[in-house]
């Protein structure tokens, strides 16, 4: 039989992510979406919804089927939200693109690390720039035949809020997690995530939202035995 220790590591293995080897050194980190994927993807799903909703609008039209038609608006109306939504990706494209360096790659609950920013393209569009460090749960429930996903934010810290130019242009903030907090954590039902949330204002124009994946990895197993 596995003793506790052995079941502990195989546990770990297959719900928490695994260390990266090597010296702890400053990492970038990867946003969590494509900017041009997420366009293409809004744009395929409006353009086949709004294919399917249109032909069927157009021909109870010809039919004369004026039930269909009434129940149909309410499909034309989501297709436009959905078109609009696409729009509004593609726009987003060309907002000026962050790039976040976490001072180390190896992060656990109560560990003090920076994280330093800089962006790609013209900043002087952002009016104000907020970055926070979010912890999120997600749980999944099975609803009738489908899976139901919610999520709820568990932890929010405020790296910075600011309107300063020169700070938005480029700069790095020390953070400090919680001792006490629940560090990454991913199975087939549950999982903790965390992120590195930027945002920026920007007038008559979509605003920047980009989040970045951080893992946080739990203490050592040599850390939770007992002295």
């Amino acid at each position: 039989m596995k003793n506790s220790r052995e079941e502990m590591q195989e546990f770990r293995c297959d719900a928490v992510p695994l260390e990266p080897e090597g010296p702890d050194e400053p990492t970038v980190l990867s946003s969590s979406h494509s900017r041009i994927g997420m366009a293409i993807g809004c744009w395929f799903f409006a353009i086949i919804w709004n294919s399917i909703t249109w032909a069927i609008t157009y021909f109870s039209v010809r039919d004369g089927n004026w039930f269909v038609i009434a129940f149909a608006s309410i499909f034309i109306l989501v297709g436009i939200a959905v078109l609009l939504g696409a729009i509004y990706a593609t726009l987003q494209i060309f907002n000026p693109k962050p790039t976040l360096v976490c001072s180390q790659s190896r992060l656990y609950p109560g560990a003090e690390f920076e994280v330093s920013w800089t962006h790609r393209g013209n900043t002087g569009r952002i009016q104000e720039l907020l970055i926070t460090l979010e912890g999120i749960e997600e749980a999944t429930f099975k609803q009738g035949t489908s899976n139901r996903t919610e999520r709820s934010l568990f932890h929010q810290q405020t790296m910075l809020q600011t309107t300063d130019r020169s700070e938005i242009n480029e700069g790095f903030r020390v953070l400090e997690l919680p001792h006490d907090t629940m560090h990454s954590f991913k199975s087939s039902r549950n999982a903790v995530l965390w992120v590195l949330k930027v945002q920026g204002k920007i007038a008559w124009w979509p605003d920047m939202t980009e989040q970045f994946p951080i893992s946080i990895f739990p203490p050592t197993l040599d850390s939770e035995q007992p002295n």
